[in-house]
C-alpha cells in the first residue's frame, strides 16, 4: 500500500510564499510611496503598473539568507528580472550602492552564504505578519 502523502508544506516552500508576499510588499510600497499605480523599474526605468512588476531580488533567491530581506528585494520590471542577469550584476549593483552604501552591499555580498536555518514556528509567523501587512497596504495602494 502506497504511503499517503503529507500536505504540510516544507519550511523551503514556506520561506518560499514569504518571499513572493514581500514582494508584492515592496512593490505596493513603491506605488504608495510615488502616490501613483505606476512604479519604476530600478534596473532599467522601464515603469508599469505595480501588479506588472516583479519584486526582484538583488542577491538571488537561492540564497536563503537573504532570501526574506526587505532591502534585497525592489520592483523589477520582468524583462529585468526574468532574461537579464547582467542587469542585475551591473545596474541593480550601482543602484543598492547608492541606496544602502558600499560597506552594506559588501556585507550582503559576503554573508550571502551563511547557512540561514529558521524554525518552523518563526517561518509561520513571519508569513503572518507578511500577510497582514499585504492586506493593510491593499487598502492604500493607488490602483
Amino acid at each position: 500500500m502506497a504511503k499517503a502523502k503529507s500536505s504540510q508544506k516544507t519550511n523551503a516552500k514556506l520561506l518560499d510564499d514569504c518571499a513572493t508576499l514581500l514582494q508584492r510588499i515592496v512593490r505596493m510600497k513603491a506605488a504608495i510611496h510615488g502616490k501613483s499605480p505606476i512604479i519604476k523599474c530600478v534596473t532599467c526605468g522601464a515603469q508599469k503598473h505595480w501588479k506588472e512588476m516583479h519584486g526582484g531580488h538583488w542577491i538571488s533567491r537561492t540564497w536563503s539568507k537573504h532570501k526574506v530581506c526587505e532591502e534585497n528585494i525592489h520592483p523589477q520590471c520582468p524583462g529585468c528580472n526574468t532574461f537579464k542577469p547582467e542587469r542585475v550584476a551591473d545596474d541593480y549593483t550601482l543602484y543598492m550602492i547608492n541606496m544602502y552604501g558600499k560597506d552594506w552591499v559588501e556585507e550582503m555580498i559576503t554573508s550571502k552564504r551563511e547557512v540561514c536555518k529558521r524554525p518552523r514556528a518563526d517561518i509561520l509567523e513571519l508569513k503572518q505578519e507578511l500577510k497582514d501587512r499585504a492586506k493593510e497596504l491593499e487598502t492604500i495602494v493607488p490602483l
